[in-house]
């Protein structure tokens, strides 16, 4: 996540104090005036940069904010700690088959690691069925769901749904469990019912994107954070409607900032690298989400994000992309050629241009490699001759 920065008046005011200083330098084409000037571009660049991600910063904390007084989060009181439990995150919660409640999943987890853990519930002390007593448990969970516990509910109707703890695969007992779960406005079973409807189920649910991005909304609305991933997704490329860039910004915005989602960064870097979204264009800030999809292993951003950091080294030392020292040719082939690791041409004529580019001449002296009677060295980080 980003640091916390300095005040922005005072980034301001050494980014104005920084180009003023270039601007004021004279105009110069020897190697070490070049190299001098570019040390002072570098940190022009990165005060640039610091003032984008400040910013940066700002902008998701008020989404976020302005989502939670929108759709308050559906939470519980934890009966074992009394801290509030977010139902909206199932990895937060740890449910008991014998009567159905539960507790957050930092009690569950304190029980079951300690040396004497718990063989009764907490809330009814019940003895906890054997995992290895399927047809006792499957038989608890159908006891809950009749109940109305919605979480039993999706449980139940995942198990038939994929033939799980002895269920056999019944498509029509997986949707009728589903939806009651979903009429209670769980936010997992919302969002399986939305991929039902994407991707259709047998011969019950024809796809429909419409009615996927309806259930999808809702889900994401109550903080699913894969609900919010395949929501951003759908408003980008407009499946299911009318493609929406405010919008797609706004739920990778939330779901980047709950959960660090490779996909939603990604898809924040594009939308900031087009200037779309209701964003101005952002070269940092398309680099930074981009770079983070990246490290996350997110294959889409590998081609974008080298050319994002080959676009931002041309315009920080004026258009001199291979100063010894401040080249991003390094950085940059790696990600591209991350990318020729997974296929595509693309990738592979851009990783092709940038070594001939590096090739061209010394990394070090940028004397013209023509002149050289035999072939010189190769860096093994990027090939330049």
């Amino acid at each position: 996540m980003l640091s916390t920065p300095p005040p922005l008046e005072m980034l301001k005011d050494e980014i104005d104090a920084k180009r003023k200083f270039i601007a004021s330098l004279p105009p110069s084409s020897s190697a070490a005036d070049l190299f001098s000037l570019a040390k002072h571009q570098k940190i022009l660049g990165e005060k640039e940069e610091e003032y984008e991600l400040t910013l940066e910063t700002q902008r998701r904390a008020s989404v976020v904010c302005e989502h939670k007084e929108l759709h308050p989060p559906i939470t519980e009181e934890c009966p074992i700690c009394l801290e509030d439990m977010n139902i909206s995150f199932p990895q937060s919660m740890s449910y008991f088959l014998c009567c159905g409640n539960g507790c957050c999943k930092k009690c569950a987890d304190v029980s079951r690691m300690s040396k004497c853990p718990l063989s009764k519930c907490p809330l009814c002390r019940a003895d906890f069925p054997n995992p290895g007593e399927v047809e006792k448990v499957t038989n608890l969970v159908m006891q809950r769901a009749k109940d109305g516990r919605s979480w039993a509910q999706f449980q139940l109707g995942e198990n038939f749904l994929y033939g799980r703890h002895g269920s056999a695969v019944d498509n029509i007992e997986a949707l009728k469990w589903i939806e009651l779960a979903a009429e209670q406005r769980n936010p997992t079973a919302l969002c399986k019912l939305g991929d039902i409807h994407y991707y259709g189920l047998g011969d019950i649910i024809e796809p429909s994107y419409t009615k996927a991005r309806v259930v999808m909304k809702e889900a994401a609305d109550l903080g699913h954070v894969h609900a919010q991933v395949q929501l951003g997704r759908m408003y980008h490329e407009g499946e299911g409607g009318p493609v929406d860039k405010a919008k797609a910004a706004y739920y990778s915005t939330l779901t980047y900032s709950e959960d660090s989602h490779p996909v939603a960064a990604c898809h924040l870097g594009f939308l900031f690298f087009g200037g779309s979204g209701g964003f101005g264009k952002s070269m940092y800030r398309a680099k930074y989400n981009l770079r983070e999809s990246a490290e996350k292993g997110c294959e889409r951003a590998y081609i974008p994000l080298a050319l994002r950091l080959m676009e931002i080294c041309e315009v920080q030392y004026s258009g001199r992309t291979t100063i010894p020292g401040h080249s991003c040719l390094p950085s940059a082939l790696f990600w591209a050629r991350k990318a020729v690791c997974n296929g595509g041409p693309q990738a592979m004529e851009l990783v092709a241009d940038m070594e001939r580019h590096g090739q061209q001449s010394c990394a070090n002296c940028r004397r013209d490699a023509r002149y050289f009677s035999r072939k010189m060295k190769q860096c093994a980080r990027y090939k330049a001759v």
